[in-house]
């Protein structure tokens, strides 16, 4: 039986934080952030964290997007997971025609399909935005690091991956799946960045 879909917010979030604290100082008085933030006590994801973020964030998310490019009721989703102590059995994550499907354990990173460009692209942003924070910092480096708080981290790893071209996302599936980048007619080495 699927887990009961949460009630809808006016926008879903496309990235999730986790940190050791639920509801920081830093973000009290914050009414929108531009990522869904959550509290677990080792600030990792876990089963229950794991399993709220698919069901009130990632479904809700698939539905708007498949209305919004007019793609059909029946048309099946997927997601597409790496082998990690948070998953759950397959069957368990499922909603209609919206499951998930595991990459088998040990997996060179060579096929997995976000360890191709996207997670370095968006290192690569994340880094832009604190040194961008750092030269507009008028005191020390120290002092910087000093007042660099959580909620500087949070919106600088929004701006991260919204950074991420749209034009990089189909390319990382070159190795694990090429033939969807001969449908797209796109070449090897494009201009990602």
């Amino acid at each position: 039986m699927p887990w009961p879909l949460c009630p809808r917010k006016e926008t879903q979030h496309p990235f999730l934080v986790i940190g050791k604290y639920q509801h920081p100082c830093t973000l009290k008085c914050i009414l929108h952030l531009p990522v869904e933030c959550r509290g677990q006590i080792y600030s990792c994801i876990d089963r229950k964290v794991f399993k709220h973020w698919f069901f009130c964030n990632f479904i809700p998310s698939v539905i708007e997007h498949c209305h919004k490019i007019g793609m059909l009721e029946d048309n099946k989703n997927m997601l597409l997971l790496d082998n990690c102590n948070a998953n759950y059995h397959k069957f368990e994550l499922w909603s209609g025609n919206i499951s998930v499907l595991y990459l088998p354990p040990n997996v060179m990173p060579f096929i997995q399909p976000m360890d191709q460009r996207v997670i370095q692209y968006m290192k690569c942003y994340y880094r832009q935005g604190c040194l961008r924070k750092l030269v507009n910092h008028e005191r020390t480096v120290k002092d910087f690091q000093c007042t660099y708080t959580i909620k500087d981290a949070v919106f600088n790893v929004a701006y991260a991956w919204n950074s991420v071209k749209a034009k990089t996302l189909p390319h990382i599936w070159r190795h694990l799946w090429p033939a969807i980048m001969i449908s797209e007619g796109a070449s090897d080495e494009g201009d990602l960045t």
